[in-house]
């Protein structure tokens, strides 16, 4: 996993359960079958529309992370920092790119 070497996930208490803009999140198409549509589909299968939160292990963060910061343009950082709080963007600080 692309987290510096100071990233414990047992600092952290699992899962996360993140705010999320559900309206956004549900209209963000997942037509294609890249990545970013498999990503997005996973996340409004999982999500809680009547609370708008999600549950998210470490793995799915880094995900949310690495489309988010390591792929260049597409839009895809726009679009998930439209539908996710703070809570996910806060561990930023601990990811990088090895791409």
């Amino acid at each position: 996993m692309p987290w510096t070497d100071d990233f414990d996930a047992d600092d952290f208490e699992w899962p996360l359960i993140a705010d999320v803009d559900v309206g956004e999140l549900m209209s963000t198409s997942t037509v294609g079958d890249g990545g970013f549509q498999s990503l997005i589909a996973s996340l409004q299968g999982w999500v809680d529309e009547d609370e708008d939160t999600i549950e998210l292990d470490e793995d799915d963060i880094e995900r949310i992370l690495r489309y988010a910061y390591c792929y260049g343009n597409g839009g895809w950082e726009d679009q998930l920092m439209a539908i996710f709080d703070s809570d996910v963007w806060d561990f930023g600080e601990w990811h990088y790119c090895d791409n």
